[in-house]
């Protein structure tokens, strides 16, 4: 199974939130949904080149991440600058740190049911090429078994855009946008929590935080 990964959100300006999303499972399979719902989604109107969560409505990403294979994997992780471990890691460790700590504990989380991970693909739009070859090394350093790691541009990696829509669900969520309100959108999203493990971790900071930071409580609900 292949381990795609996206982000939403970041830890300057007015965000304050910053998610990554990574679903796991099958290239192939991946690829026939994206393109099933691609052109369901731009009928009748200018042809879709990839799905991107900003350019769609919310139901319209949970039609598409309700219909992934079963064995499909879920797992959200995000940094809040109100959580005041997260503000200090921001500015101790910087972005790229974050990130590759995010991506390992999403990681870790879909390794939880006894999922093979066999390689791993992230989006390449946050960083320039020098970040993501000491991204790639950091994270080749910290793996117990190697395995490829790729930046792809999300418009050629089908995987890469359901990580998209997963991120920008989560964020959206996790924020507080008004048209996650309605109970009805909010069931949905617990619909995909259960199918496929999903749910939303704040980052675990306990190896790194100082001791000042200890007693202090991470935000771990949306």
């Amino acid at each position: 199974m292949q381990l795609f990964i996206d982000e939403s959100g970041g830890l300057e300006g007015k965000d304050r939130l910053f998610v990554v999303s990574g679903v796991c499972g099958d290239a192939d399979a991946f690829a026939k949904r994206v393109t099933k719902h691609r052109r369901r989604i731009g009928r009748g109107r200018r042809p879709l080149t990839e799905l991107k969560g900003a350019d769609l409505a919310r139901i319209a990403e949970y039609e598409v991440l309700s219909d992934l294979p079963i064995e499909t994997r879920f797992a959200t992780v995000f940094v809040r600058l109100s959580d005041p471990r997260h503000a200090w890691a921001a500015k101790e460790l910087g972005e790229p740190e974050l990130y590759a700590r995010m991506i390992e504990q999403v990681r870790r989380m879909v390794s939880l049911g006894g999922v093979d991970i066999q390689g791993l693909t992230i989006d390449h739009g946050r960083f320039k090429r020098s970040v993501q070859r000491r991204l790639q090394d950091r994270l080749e350093r910290a793996s117990n078994r190697p395995i490829p790691i790729a930046f792809r541009r999300s418009e050629t990696s089908p995987g890469v855009q359901l990580a998209d829509l997963s991120a920008n669900l989560a964020f959206r969520r996790l924020n507080g946008t008004p048209d996650f309100g309605a109970a009805p959108l909010e069931g949905l999203f617990r619909v995909l929590d259960k199918r496929y493990g999903g749910g939303a971790t704040a980052l675990d900071l306990s190896e790194v935080a100082p001791d000042w930071l200890t007693g202090e409580k991470e935000n771990g609900s949306p």
